[in-house]
Parts: C-alpha cells; structure tokens; sequence
C-alpha cells in the first residue's frame, strides 16, 4: 500500500514537466511568435523594400536618360540659328509665323516709303501749280485765245487730260484744273508753261 503510493507520487512527479509542456504547447495549435523570428522577418522585408525602390529608380533614370537623348538627336538634326534675341529652328514653330510677320513687315514698310514718296511729290506739284495759277489767269479765264483756266488748258490738252472732269478748263473746279494739270506733267513735265515755271523755279 505505501509502494503504490510512492510510485503513483513518483509517476505524478515525473509527468508533471511533461504535463505543463503540453498545456504550453497543445497538439495541433500553434506556437506564440518568437521576438527573434519577428526581427528577421522585418529585416527580410525591409530589404525587399529597399531593393525594389532602388530598381526602380535605375528604371526611371535609364527612361529619363533615354529621352534625353533623343531630344539632343533630334535637336542635332534641325537647323537651329540663335540671334537676334530668339532661338529658332528651321520649319518648326512659331518661326514661320515669325517668317511671315516678317515679310508682311518688309512689304508693309516699302509700301509705307512709297506712298509718303507720292505724296510729297503730290504736295510738290499741287503747290506747283498754285504758282503757276498766279502767273497764267484766274480759275474762271475765258480770254478768247483758245486757252482757259487757270492753267491755260488749250482744248486740246483739256480734252485728253480734263475731260471727264468739265466740258471746257474754265468750268472746272480749281482741284479738277490742278487734278488735270498734274495728269499733263506726268507727259509733258512743266515744259507747257515754260515762262511760269521759270518764274516759279520749277525745272
């Protein structure tokens, strides 16, 4: 009876580590995280991360560099002229809008140049002839000689040059005699009031 009970003593003794090892670690369950396998793994991914950002920076950068290089290709095949303040490349752009500014500018000025040349030389002969009024007659002469106005037109002359303005010199108005009479220079110059055109300066 007592070895029995020394035995069963001795039994529950010796199974009892056994016993607490199976209630830490029940079958089929799982195990509590070990501090030192959490530290590995979060270096494992620390580092797939840092490997993945450093590959795709590579990526970008041989993208960017790719790019570049066709830009400075295609730049090194374009006629590209610098000067006066712009940088323009042939058949690109707003050069050929700049080309045309241009040559609408160039045609505008000579136009420009032109038509003040033809108005001082209009200022010039309508002053002209005002002189040469005040040497041939009044705007209205009717002397009977054949020649009338101001300007002296004979009937002739009037007809070729001042006819779709009045029938006749003196029935025209001072501007149509002097409209007439600049139509006559055109041809003749001042050679047709020799004496008045000398009295006035004019060549």
């Amino acid at each position: 009876m007592t070895f029995a009970y020394s035995w069963g003593g001795l039994a529950r003794a010796g199974l009892r580590p056994i016993d607490e090892h199976a209630a830490a670690h029940p079958p089929g369950g799982t195990s509590p995280p070990c501090p030192q396998a959490q530290e590995e793994t979060m270096s494992r991914r620390f580092a797939i991360t840092v490997l993945a950002i450093y590959t795709l920076t590579l990526a970008a950068a041989a993208a960017g560099r790719a790019t570049l290089d066709r830009v400075l290709a295609s730049s090194r095949h374009t006629s590209r002229v610098v000067g006066y303040g712009q940088i323009r490349y042939g058949g690109a752009g707003p050069e050929r809008w700049a080309l045309r500014f241009r040559r609408e500018r160039r045609v505008v000025l000579t136009l420009r140049h032109q038509l003040a040349a033809r108005l001082d030389r209009l200022v010039y002969l309508v002053d002209a002839f005002q002189c040469i009024h005040r040497y041939e007659g009044s705007w209205t002469a009717n002397t009977g000689n054949g020649y009338r106005g101001g300007l002296q037109f004979g009937s002739r002359e009037w007809r070729l040059y001042g006819g779709r303005y009045a029938a006749s010199a003196d029935q025209a108005t001072p501007s149509e005699q002097i409209a007439a009479g600049i139509t006559y220079h055109a041809v003749a110059g001042f050679y047709p009031w020799p004496s008045s055109a000398r009295m006035c300066g004019l060549r």
